[in-house]
């Protein structure tokens, strides 16, 4: 084998060598939303499947903020995860009022309701690890 090439392929070896051992770490609250396309407002806003978009982009948002608060047991995370949790309330409480259907103003102002009462527990985390994860189930028969 030519020298050029070993030295080249002893390269190869050792820089796969070196980051095969490297640990990338990263802040989850640093990690954008994996929905964060927010819907431009138009003639369709108050329609259901617009109102229906905006408040799952809210509320997915939301949650990726909370990845950043919900692990840590401090005063300053806790008040962090209510923040968030009231601001996803007053959010979608504002855009569900815009809606036309009744039955979607209603699934909103229930979820909106929800959202705000688990941002006044003493521990948040509570909730954001338990119900949560089925609040946007009382949009379902309202958003096709």
């Amino acid at each position: 084998m030519p020298q050029r090439r070993l030295a080249g392929l002893t390269l190869a070896v050792a820089a796969a060598a070196a980051l095969s051992a490297c640990e990338i770490k990263l802040d989850p609250s640093s990690v954008p939303a994996p929905f964060s396309q927010a819907p431009v407002p138009s003639a369709s806003a108050g329609r259901p499947a617009y109102v229906c978009t905006t408040i799952y982009q809210i509320l997915t948002s939301g949650a990726a903020r909370l990845t950043g608060s919900i692990g840590g047991s401090s005063a300053a995370d806790r008040q962090a995860t209510r923040a968030t949790l009231a601001d996803m309330g007053s959010r979608i409480s504002a855009e569900g009022a815009k809606s036309d259907d009744a039955g979607l103003r209603q699934a909103t102002d229930d979820i909106a309701a929800e959202l705000t009462a688990a941002s006044k527990q003493p521990d948040p985390s509570t909730y954001v690890n338990g119900d949560f994860a089925n609040v946007s189930h009382q949009l379902d028969g309202h958003c096709d």
